[in-house]
């Protein structure tokens, strides 16, 4: 999951990530925000990230 995501999903050019691919693994839409993602999202998903592995370990 890591490196698909590092490889697929990373914007090498500008420091943001692709929110959407095709099936392929390629860039579908170019949008990197939108409704549901703004400048919470990254830090609500580590937060999340960080909760999940309290309890896992």
């Amino acid at each position: 999951v890591h490196d698909y995501t590092w490889t697929h999903f990373k914007d090498t050019e500008y420091p943001e990530w692709f929110g959407y691919l095709n099936r392929q693994g390629e860039v579908l839409l170019p949008l990197k925000g939108g409704k549901w993602k703004g400048c919470f999202h990254v830090p609500r998903g580590l937060f999340q990230c960080w909760k999940t592995l309290e309890t896992i370990y």
